[in-house]
């Protein structure tokens, strides 16, 4: 059986530079790393079919691996993209990742819906791990 996890944030930021922060490498080599402590390599291509690919390294070695494809890109309201965990996560599988961004009053309120975690524990670490990106990226606005 597989798993989801839903979570919305409210930034005060306008919806398209939220939707260009997250799918321009320049920005996302800033703000979106599993752990702050690390080096960043980051190749994104945000149309639909395009590929994206993440690696990261930690200060004491440890190493994260995750790619996917663009499967509809429609700025600035959202995206949706297939994720593959390939290493230093819970095991290697893919999800499917929905991001929508909608404004209102100056502000951008973002839901994300991930689909297709193979156990309750990969979608609990996922929930965390997203509420330490969200938390990253509201910071980011503060210093962009």
């Amino acid at each position: 059986m597989a798993h989801s996890l839903t979570l919305s944030r409210e930034l005060f930021v306008p919806r398209d530079l939220v939707f260009q922060v997250w799918t321009e490498a320049e920005h996302l080599s800033a703000w979106y790393s599993p752990t702050a402590d690390c080096m960043r390599e980051v190749s994104v291509d945000a149309r639909a079919g395009g590929l994206y690919l993440f690696v990261w390294t930690t200060l004491g070695g440890d190493r994260f691996v995750q790619s996917g494809e663009y499967r509809a890109v429609d700025p600035p309201a959202g995206f949706h993209c297939s994720q593959r965990y390939q290493e230093g996560f819970d095991g290697t599988f893919g999800t499917e990742l929905f991001v929508a961004l909608a404004e209102a009053a100056g502000s951008t309120r973002i839901d994300i819906q991930q689909q297709g975690f193979p156990t309750e524990t990969s979608r609990d670490a996922a929930r965390q791990l997203w509420s330490d990106l969200l938390d990253q990226l509201e910071a980011y606005f503060s210093v962009i």
